[in-house]
């Protein structure tokens, strides 16, 4: 009894947890996915403990418990679409000022029109890959770091004619707000979140006047299949 209970304890605790995840995914920044696919995974693991404990102990019971475990779960994942549209407008409407603040940023400088925060392997600015001051730390100590064939940021931002500051200060704000990529196109600015190989997702920013970008069109190098208006210009997307 007390095993049943404390494994029902944690499974109810696991899809609590990915709920949460669900909701404030924005939040947390790129990764969550992960995270989320493991803590399904758990659920499942736990809901098949709690049914084999039952059914050991009576066929009755197990099946009791079998619905229960699959209501839980349905419920579980009927609402994450639900909670995760909650969170995705929550965090737009909580951080819009600073949204608009990094979009007109970029879009006054006309030497940045793309660039990453990074804080990954591949780093770029206006498309072109570059070597991070760690990566280039890195290299003088092992002789590896960073992309072989990518030159030092510094000689990326030379030849761009970009302002080393201004190309900190706009990274530093993607960081901040919990976005790996940033692109401007001439009638909207993208803003990468998260993703999975080509399934991404992000906001981006319809400029006045402007058409608002096609199914089918194409956004990080990916296939735009989802757009949600959130206002003022402001679309929630997703590719394939």
């Amino acid at each position: 009894m007390r095993i049943r209970t404390g494994v029902y304890f944690i499974f109810g605790l696991t899809l609590l947890a990915n709920l949460l995840i669900v909701f404030f995914r924005m939040w947390l920044g790129d990764g969550t996915i992960w995270l989320s696919m493991l803590l399904w995974i758990a659920s499942v693991v736990l809901a098949l403990a709690v049914l084999l404990i039952t059914l050991h102990r009576s066929r009755e019971r197990g099946r009791r418990h079998l619905a229960i475990v699959s209501l839980g779960c349905i419920l579980a994942f009927a609402s994450c679409w639900p909670i995760q549209r909650s969170g995705t407008w929550t965090y737009w409407v909580t951080h819009r000022a600073e949204l608009d603040l990094l979009v007109d940023a970029l879009r006054a400088d006309a030497s940045i029109r793309q660039l990453t925060d990074g804080q990954r392997y591949f780093a770029s600015v206006n498309s072109k890959g570059y070597r991070t001051p760690q990566q280039e730390a890195a290299r003088e100590r092992t002789g590896k770091g960073g992309p072989p064939e990518a030159p030092p940021l510094a000689d990326v931002l030379a030849s761009e004619s970009i302002a080393p500051e201004t190309h900190e200060r706009l990274r530093q704000q993607l960081i901040r707000l919990r976005f790996i990529d940033i692109e401007e196109t001439a009638g909207y600015t993208a803003l990468l979140h998260d993703g999975f190989l080509d399934n991404l997702n992000g906001f981006l920013r319809v400029e006045p006047g402007r058409p608002v970008p096609a199914p089918d069109s194409e956004i990080f190098g990916t296939r735009l299949v989802h757009l949600e208006r959130l206002g003022g210009g402001w679309y929630y997307f997703g590719t394939s």
